[in-house]
């Protein structure tokens, strides 16, 4: 296995057996110590345990690459061209009211193109679930299996969009977020993702770890302008849209017509 394939994976679950430890279900006597941020998020000491573990391991690791993780922000390494891309936990609010949709997202980014990609859910399922995958195209699964496949035709009630106005027939109904609607893209559960970023959120580290799974499965990530999406060391997304989809380039194509009316789909 690719060396910052396993690195990414051990520190994922490392992470996430520290949250189970503190999670309000298994462990309700735990005080979590919850504050609010500036931006009026929440955060915990779980966040906090967290980020530390995920920032040391990283580092006894691998020492070239810069980390830049929600809560420490960038974090300099010998070398800027790399980086690991980190949310120490994701999802912090189901988290602390006890639910079960968290998640520790690692991803390391080469000259802006996220390479790998670490999503760990420790209570999600009956049993902890890890999909991992790198630009090689390794894949490594634990209590999921991706299911990503190539699609033609715009099948009703598949299409996930944030932020964006599609015909209805399109839209997928949910209340999940855009992490886990990445998530269910990867397992065919979605044929598609839009995202429209703001301020706020979704950022950087919430979606670059299903960026890296889903190239290496071959799907197909890009920003509106159907260019690749990159990643730059900062919270906001640079993008104003992300556009993910399974795989067929016309399929894709018509996916960005949504945001981008004027795109010229490919013959």
């Amino acid at each position: 296995m690719n060396r910052a394939l396993f690195l990414g994976i051990e520190t994922a679950e490392a992470a996430g057996r520290l949250l189970m430890n503190l999670w309000p279900t298994a462990n309700p006597a735990v005080e979590l110590n919850r504050v609010k941020k500036t931006d009026g998020s929440l955060v915990t000491r779980a966040d906090f345990g967290s980020d530390r573990l995920i920032i040391d391991r990283l580092r006894k690791g691998d020492r070239e690459s810069m980390i830049v993780t929600e809560e420490s922000g960038r974090i300099a390494g010998e070398s800027d061209r790399s980086m690991w891309i980190v949310d120490p936990l994701d999802g912090t609010q189901y988290f602390a009211t006890g639910e079960r949709t968290f998640g520790v997202l690692i991803a390391q980014v080469e000259d802006k193109v996220a390479t790998v990609g670490v999503i760990h859910l420790p209570a999600f399922g009956l049993a902890p679930i890890t999909i991992a995958a790198d630009q090689s195209g390794e894949v490594y699964c634990s209590g999921a299996r991706p299911a990503l496949w190539p699609k033609r035709i715009l099948s009703p009630g598949r299409i996930y969009t944030r932020g964006v106005a599609i015909p209805e027939k399109y839209r997928a109904e949910t209340e999940l977020g855009s992490v886990f609607a990445l998530y269910h893209l990867i397992l065919g559960q979605n044929d598609g993702v839009i995202i429209r970023f703001h301020t706020r959120a979704p950022q950087e580290h919430d979606v670059a770890p299903a960026v890296a799974i889903i190239t290496a499965l071959g799907g197909i990530v890009t920003n509106e302008k159907n260019e690749p999406f990159t990643f730059h060391g900062f919270s906001a997304c640079q993008h104003e849209y992300l556009v993910a989809s399974c795989g067929d380039q016309r399929f894709h194509q018509r996916l960005l017509r949504f945001v981008s009316p004027r795109l010229r789909l490919v013959r």
